[in-house]
């Protein structure tokens, strides 16, 4: 469940599904869990499906980070991918070995 998590990431393409919306709004009711979306870019970004997606990462653009990029398998794609999961690894890292009580999440450093 993602909001026994310490970190959440979430892959989205063309539509968020109830059970994907409902992991994320358990996880955005508890503050420690940080939550990154990545949403890739959709086939076809006028479908209904897409634009529910679409206005439900605008609502909550605010409480967590949000990165669009390419379509999937995409070399924008795999490099945003590895930019949440290294940030991600190294405030893990600075938070168990640094003893950082304080650390900020990285979920503001984007957008």
């Amino acid at each position: 469940m993602a909001s026994s998590a310490t970190l959440t990431v979430v892959l989205l393409h063309n539509d968020l599904r109830p059970g994907t919306r409902n992991e994320i709004l358990a996880a955005l009711k508890r503050p420690e869990v940080q939550i990154a979306v990545l949403c890739f870019q959709p086939e076809d970004a006028s479908s209904p499906e897409t634009k529910r997606l679409l206005a439900f990462l605008d609502r909550h653009k605010k409480r967590f980070l949000w990165n669009d990029t390419g379509p999937p398998g995409s070399k924008e794609s795999s490099l945003t991918m590895l930019k949440v999961v290294a940030r991600a690894s190294f405030d893990g890292w600075r938070a168990k070995f640094l003893d950082d009580e304080d650390l900020e999440p990285y979920v503001d450093d984007y957008k």
